[in-house]
């Protein structure tokens, strides 16, 4: 049954939880959610995270990859975030490699509105070494 697992990472923006949900339904999968809302910024996060405005939530799918989940995501991309190709994204869908300046790799989904200079659309990081944040598609 498409669910999301938040366990004890809460995640207090609804439209975020929202659209986890939609992840979980669109994709029939178990979305888990392994961060959400920050008190504090952890090893190699960034200063000004999407996470400490509770904006923000780093989730795994049970048997499928990051990667391969980045790349669903892409092809659901008009369906689960509303912006087809060539229309600019609202949201903000991290992939953090193995090669991450944060504490794992992991992929991370938020809500940028607040800031104006933050990326938006598909972004990669760490996913070959010395790879700072790559913009895939906006």
């Amino acid at each position: 049954m498409p669910d999301v697992l938040y366990g004890t990472h809460p995640v207090s923006d609804a439209a975020l939880r929202d659209l986890l949900q939609k992840i979980a339904d669109i994709l029939n999968c178990q979305v888990i959610v392994t961060s959400g809302d920050r008190m504090s910024v952890p090893k190699g996060g960034a200063k000004n995270s999407l996470h400490l405005m509770g904006r923000a939530a780093d989730i795994h799918v049970q048997g499928m990859s990051d990667s391969e989940l980045f790349l669903k995501l892409r092809s659901k991309r008009a369906e689960i975030f509303g912006a087809s190709l060539g229309t600019p994204m609202a949201w903000q869908i991290l992939l953090h490699g193995k090669y991450t300046r944060t504490e794992a790799p992991h992929l991370h989904i938020g809500d940028p509105t607040a800031q104006s200079t933050a990326f938006r659309g598909f972004v990669e990081e760490g996913t070959v070494p010395g790879q700072a944040y790559f913009v895939v598609e906006h």
